[in-house]
């Protein structure tokens, strides 16, 4: 989106759905309690729902809870009992996640009093396509039984600038699945006449407004996120790569162009004869490729004319590239036939510095404003988690290792960085490793060389490989093996105690 519109606007939001399932439910009755030793076990319960919440719920069962939820009603100390099982409806969720939907520039208005800081934009307003199944099917919305369909905007018709990919005759007509244009207001706004603002978010299709209330996120920010391709200063939207180049693309058509008219007006492999050169027999003769005989007046060499391609003036050409040269420069980004690698320099110092000039530090600066996106984007979605996420949630870590996570462990601060990386430099350090394999030699502490192994299976985009070196354990020695070596380690004692007697023997000698 950065490369063809200058500004990616992400607008960050929830999915939640649910449906509704039977489930046997137990129904409890109530006994006073008697035994002095379940009173104890009562009060201590009690105390640990209050001081320990999490473990209360994860550790107490459910008789006891039930029995606790009736004290807290009536003041009684109760034993809960199952009398029988219900068959209760109760929701299930089948989707509940973040989502990220990146909106058409032209679609969004943002607050033009912002002087190009998004974070004090006051209001967005995005418009977008759906249709009244769609809008049903969420359940947010009202008033969708009093919206004018017939007469509501169609986006293929260009309303108010929106603009769509819908083929002007793709339509249907019917009210149910008659694709409409929306607009969706979140912004600011003083609701209680008290001078302070409160987020909201309101929602109008035509005339009609179907949706109008707080902003359910929990950060009460606008849910979106810009992130330039180039900044212009104090402005929002970003500048794309055709900004800088139309000039000079301009300057290319046209020379190619002239070259491309000065050939094609050649009449290429048509040939010209002198009249009176070859009479129609000899003539014949020629188009067969046979010998022939002319007209003694005319030299064929110089009365058969041949027809080819001109030669391109040298100009064009360097004009030509005099502008690819420029392309590179202003975009940054390098024709195929060279590249950007150091390698082109030589594999030292100076030919990654080479590499490094001022074209790859602006492809560098353009992917840290497209990581810093995406870190904004992540905070936004944490502080979501914290709120919109279930009681708990599994989470796959790996393709074998799932972990429940509890809702309540998603609160809290997060430091977030998205790194970024490149194909080269990625290479760079698979061949220090490498190197340094090489160098610290077969001697090593087998459990270094596998660290060191499965990072260059890491960088080298082989997970599988990474895992399996990481958690590789030597194979246990065979019976046979460790038999051998409880021999070789016998037969070094035995060697020992000889050589020690001998040493006694002599000192006796000497003596």
């Amino acid at each position: 989106s950065t490369h063809d519109d200058g500004t990616c606007i992400v607008q960050v939001g929830w999915e939640r759905v649910t449906t509704q399932v039977e489930e046997e439910v137990p129904i409890y009755e109530f006994y006073e309690a008697q035994d002095q030793a379940y009173v104890d076990q009562f009060s201590q319960a009690l105390e640990l729902k209050t001081a320990n919440p999490r473990f209360f719920d994860e550790q107490v069962p459910d008789e006891l809870k039930q029995a606790i939820t009736y004290y807290e009603e009536t003041g009684t100390v109760t034993t809960a009992q199952v009398v029988e099982m219900s068959i209760e409806k109760v929701d299930k969720v089948l989707v509940n996640k973040p989502t990220l939907f990146v909106h058409e520039p032209a679609n969004v208005i943002i607050d033009p009093t912002c002087n190009g800081d998004f974070e004090k934009a006051l209001f967005v307003v995005v418009s977008f396509e759906t249709n009244k199944a769609e809008l049903q099917k969420k359940g947010i919305y009202k008033n969708l039984d009093k919206v004018n369909w017939e007469n509501a905007a169609d986006p293929t018709t260009d309303h108010d600038g929106h603009k769509t990919k819908i083929p002007s005759d793709a339509r249907f007509n019917d009210a149910v699945r008659k694709k409409v244009v929306a607009k969706e207001y979140w912004g600011f706004w003083d609701i209680n006449n008290d001078g302070e603002l409160a987020p909201i978010v309101a929602t109008w299709v035509g005339d009609t407004i179907i949706r109008m209330e707080l902003n359910p996120f929990p950060d009460e920010q606008l849910p979106f996120v810009l992130v330039p391709y180039m900044p212009i200063k104090r402005e929002l939207y970003g500048e794309t790569d055709a900004e800088l180049l139309a000039d000079n693309q301009k300057i290319l058509g046209a020379v190619l162009r002239g070259m491309i008219d000065s050939m094609g007006r050649t009449a290429n492999g048509q040939q010209g004869f002198a009249k009176g050169l070859l009479d129609p027999l000899n003539r014949r003769k020629y188009d067969q490729g046979k010998d022939y005989e002319f007209n003694p007046t005319g030299n064929p060499q110089s009365h058969i004319i041949k027809h080819d391609f001109p030669e391109v003036p040298q100009s064009a050409i360097t004009m030509v590239q005099l502008q690819n040269q420029e392309a590179e420069a202003l975009s940054g980004v390098k024709s195929f036939s060279g590249g950007i690698s150091g390698n082109a320099y030589g594999d030292v110092a100076a030919g990654i510095k080479g590499m490094l000039d001022a074209s790859a530090k602006r492809e560098m600066a353009i992917l840290r404003r497209l990581a810093d996106g995406m870190t904004r984007i992540g905070k936004k979605i944490l502080a979501m988690n914290s709120i919109f996420l279930s009681e708990e949630e599994v989470v796959r870590v790996t393709n074998e290792e799932f972990v429940t996570v509890k809702r309540e462990d998603l609160k809290g601060n997060f430091d977030l960085i998205v790194d970024i990386a490149t194909a080269e430099v990625d290479e760079a350090k698979s061949q220090d490793l490498g190197f340094m394999l090489q160098t610290l030699g077969p001697n090593m502490d087998q459990s270094i060389t596998m660290m060191i192994l499965s990072e260059i299976a890491d960088l080298k985009r082989m997970p599988d490989l990474a895992k399996q070196l990481k958690n590789y354990k030597p194979p246990e020695p065979s019976p046979l093996e460790q038999k051998m070596a409880e021999l070789e380690v016998a037969l070094k004692e035995a060697e020992l105690q000889k050589a020690q007697s001998e040493i006694e023997l002599n000192k006796a000698k000497a003596k």
